[in-house]
């Protein structure tokens, strides 16, 4: 709701953004279910080595899962900022000790030393990127991301490391560009056209039912926003360059 207003000035009850979510995933997008899908119930599952039913019995709420993940990874404060009670406390360490059948976790809930390392392994789950790479342990927004931004991040990895296998001096990797040095004198379209080739040949690999396009500028320096890539009369392209400010 206060996203809504300050971003783009739209004002929305609570109730109306929650509705427009539920949309939103449901009738205009509804592939988003799937991957706006809260599986916390099912790594709680999992990483204690429990089952469902008893985890449901002991946290059937998200809210209690939000506040037994602050409790075991140290917080004294709920986020409003009202303190947890001790007798709360207790209670969260007590029945995570009852769920727990995982070995590699019993002497570190027993102990009941709180730690965001601990609260990751109990509350947290994994996720998996196209190309098979593995993160452990991820919280919600990190494990929806994972497959679309960690797809990306590994398709530049790869064509970054085919780039350097080429001869290629990389001097920089901002975001989805990559900046290289060519000398002075150099075939510029040939180079062009192989790091192209390299960039689009890396991520469709990973997405071969996709196109795949890049794009390119030659320049003296690294400029954004750049609409065209200049060329002389016989078409041939040259350094884009500009005076800048003293």
């Amino acid at each position: 709701v206060a996203y809504a207003k300050s971003s783009y000035g739209v004002d929305l009850t609570l109730e109306q953004a929650k509705a427009f979510r539920l949309r939103l995933i449901n009738n205009v997008y509804p592939e988003l279910g799937a991957v706006l899908r809260d599986t916390q119930v099912q790594d709680i599952v999992s990483n204690l080595h429990t089952t469902k039913t008893r985890v449901m019995q002991a946290f059937a709420q998200r809210e209690q899962r939000l506040h037994a993940g602050r409790i075991v990874a140290g917080c004294t404060e709920t986020p409003e900022g009202a303190s947890y009670q001790e007798d709360l406390i207790a209670h969260v360490w007590r029945c995570l000790e009852q769920l727990s059948e995982n070995p590699a976790l019993h002497r570190e809930i027993k102990s009941q030393q709180p730690s965001t390392l601990l609260m990751r392994r109990i509350f947290f789950g994994s996720a998996v990127t196209l190309s098979g790479r593995l993160r452990g342990h991820v919280g919600f927004s990190q494990k929806a991301n994972t497959p679309f931004q960690g797809l990306a991040a590994d398709g530049n990895k790869l064509a970054l490391f085919r780039l350097l296998r080429a001869g290629f001096q990389v001097c920089g990797f901002i975001h989805d560009e990559m900046l290289i040095l060519v000398p002075d004198g150099t075939d510029y379209q040939a180079a062009a056209d192989q790091v192209q080739q390299i960039l689009a040949s890396a991520m469709q690999e990973l997405c071969p039912d996709i196109p795949i396009g890049t794009e390119y500028l030659l320049a003296d320096r690294w400029y954004k926003d750049v609409d065209q890539q200049p060329r002389d009369g016989q078409h041939k392209i040259i350094p884009f360059t500009k005076t800048l400010p003293c």
